[in-house]
This record gives structure tokens, sequence and C-alpha cells, in this order.
């Protein structure tokens, strides 16, 4: 897999716009109409990816990539995009 850094920092700095502050912070409350759209940013992201998107009754979004090995252990990775 390679990683395209242009494209990380371009999307890390769209995210950061999402609940950005006059102050120069963000501030993304859980629930909160900000959450909401850094959680469908990523979601958009995720499904560009071909990723099987699904999201549960709290709000927490889950991409799943099916692997080509069988005998592999799965990859798990976690984060929080609400932010006080």
């Amino acid at each position: 897999m390679v990683v395209d850094m242009n494209n990380m920092i371009e999307r890390f700095n769209l995210m950061a716009e999402v609940g950005s502050t006059p102050q120069g912070g963000i501030s993304r409350l859980a629930l909160s109409e900000e959450d909401k759209q850094a959680r469908d940013l990523l979601v958009s992201w995720m499904k560009e990816l071909n990723l099987l998107v699904s999201i549960d009754d709290v709000g927490n979004v889950y991409g799943k990539m099916e692997g080509k090995n069988p005998h592999a252990s799965p990859l798990v990775l976690g984060s929080h995009l609400d932010i006080p």
C-alpha cells in the first residue's frame, strides 16, 4: 500500500475545517451538527475506498474492507471525530 501524503494532508485539513472556531481551534461536540458533518465527511471518504460502511444506533461509523488472505488476522483501527 502506498500512502499519498499530499492527499492525507488535504483530507486532514478538510476535516479540521469542520467545526473550526475563529480563534483557530475546533469544536465538534458529540451529536452536534459539526459532529454530523465530520461523520458524513468520513463516510464519503470510506465510500470512495469502496468500504462497506455501517453506522450504529449512537452514530459510530464503521468501514469494512474484506481481506484477500482468509488466514490473516483482522486489523481494527479507531478514533474520535468529536472534539470539545
